[in-house]
């Protein structure tokens, strides 16, 4: 589904903070099978009645992961045609939905949305709604009269419930590739824009009041932005965030969603803003220890006037009381590449190989660091916004379209006639211990630019924000051998390295944020 930011964001702001309407609105949750074996897939309508003039919704489902495995959730027919709706945020045993349209449906009664489960044990389990809202075409709330769970399996009477279940890791998607439409993929806009977070002081000591701004440069036309900040609640303490002045006069602004060590904001304008440049908003926080601590961006987006989501080039975090700088050659790593056909990635900024002083910052490069023609067949690389492959076979390919400047998170497929090695000094991509990865509609070959601790096994990569919901399935290679994750277990679900690459296949756009340390394998 198309993450409409702008105009959800505007519409969650202002529809669910007026008055509520007189309705007798009764919502269910209907399931395809009560009975269901292990190993079937079933759909779960949301269902509505007595409804007027509804225009959008918002709900959590809630459900025991070691018994229904989450598949796709789905606007379903009850919206007027061309209703927008995001991306669902899908946790261990919960997701989150919603959708808005322009105008209310004279409906009455209809599916909001349709999600999928697959069956792992045949046994009782319970489906159940939290934090349901809808509202109508005038921005006002709508009572709900009654919410209905449903259970599955019942070896009793079935109950209505809303039991919530705990969260602890994310759920991991079916290798089966979610439905899509022809307006599943809103489009991205052209710009080079850059997300920065600037504190106002370096190097405070305890107690002080310190405010990180989130400035933007190189925008056009910004209607809205979503982002959550992240930081160690050990070393700062949380105590504000406010919109900024890069938004036009009478934006609305989300209330702050803050967990430990998160905060989560957004802000909309109903028209966009001409500015290139500024700051969206300005968190505050208090900082407990003179130690070094970084203020990280977890996930970011921002859309435009006609409801497009705007590409991210570069995401930096802030470093606050930063200790002695690493040089280049502290970072140390091994790149060794099969004989035979491999996904790879180029992790570090390298500034010398095998010891001596030399860069790699294009194919071409890569190629004559990897032994030129006595070891490399090919190296191929995919331009998804071209959808065009581009294979470098030697130095007449010099220059040419297929002689890419490497970007932080670009893979390549690397045909080699003997193995290789080669011993890469340089220091971390990225900037500031953020890095991301840029997801089109389609194939992407991409790599991790950073070492991120959330992300030890192939099969974690799932639980990224960009990622969750919208790769199906991952591709690598492991020894030269192609394989496969969908989910943890698979026969491909190996240890992450930072000389790999993977190919994803995208429903959507998506900027996935990768934030850690440089890699290196050299002790």
């Amino acid at each position: 589904m198309s993450k409409q930011l702008c105009r959800f964001t505007l519409f969650l702001l202002v529809c669910f903070s007026v008055p509520s309407v007189a309705a007798q609105v009764e919502i269910s949750v209907v399931p395809s099978a009560n009975n269901p074996a292990a190993g079937d897939q079933i759909e779960v309508s949301i269902n509505i009645a007595g409804a007027s003039n509804v225009a959008g919704y918002d709900f959590t489902l809630t459900f025991d992961p070691t018994k229904l495995e989450f598949i796709v959730i789905e606007n379903g027919d009850f919206l007027p045609t061309g209703a927008f709706a995001l991306s669902p945020t899908v946790g261990n045993g919960s997701v989150k939905y919603a959708a808005a349209a322009a105008t209310g449906t004279d409906k009455r009664n209809g599916t909001l949305a349709i999600a999928t489960f697959r069956v792992l044990a045949k046994t009782e389990t319970t489906i159940g709604l939290e934090e349901f809202e809808i509202g109508n075409q005038l921005a006002q709330t709508i009572a709900i009269a009654a919410i209905t769970g449903t259970t599955l399996n019942a070896t009793t009477s079935t109950i209505d419930s809303t039991t919530e279940t705990e969260v602890e890791t994310p759920a991991v998607p079916s290798t089966e590739p979610p439905a899509t439409d022809d307006n599943t993929v809103s489009s991205t806009t052209a710009a080079q824009v850059e997300i920065s977070a600037v504190p106002s002081v370096d190097d405070p000591t305890v107690g002080d009041q310190i405010e990180v701004s989130i400035n933007i440069a190189g925008a056009s036309g910004v209607a809205g932005y979503d982002f959550t900040l992240t930081f160690d609640p050990t070393k700062l303490e949380f105590t504000g965030i406010e919109n900024g002045d890069f938004l036009p006069a009478g934006a609305f602004a989300l209330s702050p969603t803050v967990g430990n060590g998160s905060v989560k904001y957004a802000a909309a304008a109903a028209t966009g803003i001409d500015k290139r440049s500024g700051t969206l908003a300005i968190a505050t926080f208090r900082v407990l220890t003179e130690t070094e601590t970084i203020v990280r961006f977890e996930k970011v987006e921002i859309g435009n006037q006609l409801a497009q989501t705007v590409a991210i080039v570069s995401i930096t975090g802030a470093t606050i009381n930063r200790a002695a700088p690493i040089t280049g050659a502290d970072l140390e790593y091994l790149l060794s590449i099969p004989a035979g056909i491999s996904l790879i990635h180029v992790p570090l900024k390298v500034t010398a190989i095998d010891g001596v002083a030399r860069t790699i910052t294009s194919i071409a490069d890569l190629y004559h660091a990897l032994g030129g023609a006595s070891t490399v067949n090919s190296l191929i690389t995919y331009n998804p916004q071209t959808q065009e492959w581009r294979s470098y076979f030697g130095a007449s390919d010099t220059g040419t379209s297929a002689d890419k400047i490497l970007t932080d998170d670009i893979g390549i497929i690397a045909s080699t006639i003997a193995p290789v090695s080669v011993r890469l000094s340089g220091s971390a991509l990225g900037t500031n211990g953020n890095g991301i990865i840029t997801l089109n509609p389609g194939p992407n070959v991409v790599g991790l630019p950073l070492r991120d601790s959330r992300i030890m096994r192939v099969s974690d990569l799932f639980a990224l924000s960009g990622i969750s919901g919208n790769i199906p399935v991952i591709i690598l290679t492991d020894g030269g051998e192609f394989k496969t994750v969908g989910r943890a277990g698979d026969p491909g679900d190996i240890q992450i390295t930072g000389g790999q690459s993977f190919i994803m296949t995208a429903q959507r756009t998506a900027t996935v944020i990768i934030y850690g340390d440089g890699w290196t394998n050299i002790k």
